[in-house]
Formats: structure tokens, sequence, C-alpha cells
């Protein structure tokens, strides 16, 4: 997954919103909020690594572009 949420970065899909449209289009409202924290430990994960930076808008990637 932590590929697809680097990808859909990549696209312009900055924020944790864009990201679970991208990656889950069809997934049920019940199952959301779950999708949510998985994506937001993911963008986590790669903030500690220096290869994403949380912004006032959502998120970005360091170093790309």
């Amino acid at each position: 997954r932590e590929k697809q949420v680097y990808s859909c970065m990549e696209e312009s899909n900055h924020t944790i919103k864009a990201i679970l449209g991208k990656i889950y289009p069809e997934l049920s409202k019940k199952l959301r909020p779950l999708a949510r924290k998985q994506i937001a430990a993911h963008l986590l994960k790669l903030q500690k690594e220096c290869r994403a930076k949380k912004t006032a808008h959502g998120w970005r990637l360091v170093g790309v572009g």
C-alpha cells in the first residue's frame, strides 16, 4: 500500500481523502475510517523517512520535482 500512497502523491493527490478515493474508490463508508488511519500511518512513515512532509494543504513529497 505504501507504494500506492506514494504514487498517488506523485499524481498530485495530497490529502488523505484524495488518496483514499484513488486507492479505495468503492470502499464502503463503514470501512473508510480504518482506511484513513492506514493511509495516515503510511504518510507518517514516509515523513519519518524524510520522504514526505505535512503542509497546510495536506501532504507533499520531499525532494521530488
